[in-house]
């Protein structure tokens, strides 16, 4: 190890072996890779940087006093024992001793995904986490480009979660969700594509189903839900946002989109589904076309 690494780098090499989330880790690398290259500006991006269509931003990091980007950016790509690449942008070319450096960090970064990736379920519930469903819709949306089935993305909400907590304390909610996931499961069968995404959120990709299957089934699911008893809590209830995955658009933008017509099911009284092409066919709503604020896809 560098004596840049060994002195002032020691804490950063450290932080990153304590990381237990995707996203804590992510940030930690970045972080980490701007500060032992006096870079302004740093991103770490899911995928090849040289192919914008196939990457969308994991992690950054920005000095205050940072400026534009830099025209003499730098990306070094890695390697994930997946196959997965990662790439670290820069905003400016580091000196020459952050080449052995980064490979420091690289080593630990990778050996600490390594060890989160041995288990890519919610601890809680089994279900598949939200990088899983970040590295499975790569690709998906890779090969959106080379069929023309129908996707759907729903969030699948529970209606007055917080109550839940409030009233009856953490470890019920916790047994309202553990339930919450076995009603997914044994709804859909098998649980390929089923994911919690933290909190009272799960997230479901529906496959070759145009919107109005995708509706029924969608209501079906909540009137399951509906039907239910959960232990001590009684009846409870969900509400359902969906949009359909067209190719060309990170993750993020269909989250917003389902999340908005979510949104909408919850302003009509809960307990209900809502589709988002439907809305903005009717002009409830404006399309969504970018991501708004920042969404954490990784936790």
């Amino acid at each position: 190890m560098s004596s840049s690494v060994g002195s002032c780098g020691c804490d950063y090499v450290l932080d990153l072996t304590v990381q237990d989330t995707f996203s804590k880790l992510d940030h930690s690398f970045v972080k980490a890779s701007a500060k032992l290259a006096d870079s302004q500006d740093a991103r770490l991006y899911l995928g090849d940087y040289k192919d914008a269509d196939e990457t969308f931003l994991l992690a950054s990091f920005q000095h205050l006093d940072a400026h534009a980007k830099n025209s003499k950016a730098v990306v070094y790509p890695v390697k994930l024992a997946s196959g997965q690449i990662i790439s670290l942008w820069l905003s400016s070319f580091p000196d020459e001793n952050f080449v052995h450096e980064f490979g420091v960090l690289t080593g630990i970064y990778i050996s600490q995904y390594e060890h989160l990736c041995r288990s890519n379920k919610d601890a809680l519930t089994t279900l598949k986490n939200r990088r899983a469903f970040d590295l499975e819709y790569i690709k998906l949306n890779s090969d959106m480009r080379h069929d023309n089935r129908q996707h759907m993305l729903a969030i699948v909400d529970i209606d007055y979660f917080k109550e839940v907590n409030d009233n009856f304390g953490h470890i019920v909610g916790d047994e309202t969700l553990i339930s919450v996931a076995s009603i997914l499961k044994s709804f859909f069968k098998k649980d390929d594509s089923i994911y919690r995404f933290g909190g009272e959120e799960f997230i479901l990709l529906l496959h070759d189903l145009d919107r109005q299957q995708a509706e029924k089934i969608l209501n079906d699911l909540r009137k399951s839900f509906e039907d239910f008893c959960f232990a001590q809590v009684g009846q409870r209830t969900v509400s359902i946002g969906f949009a359909e995955l067209v190719n060309g658009y990170d993750a993020g933008v269909f989250f917003e989109r389902a999340d908005t017509a979510l949104y909408q099911a919850k302003d009509s009284g809960r307990n209900c589904v809502m589709c988002y092409e439907d809305l903005v066919e009717r002009r409830v709503i404006e399309p969504v076309h970018t991501r708004e604020g920042s969404v954490e896809l990784f936790q």
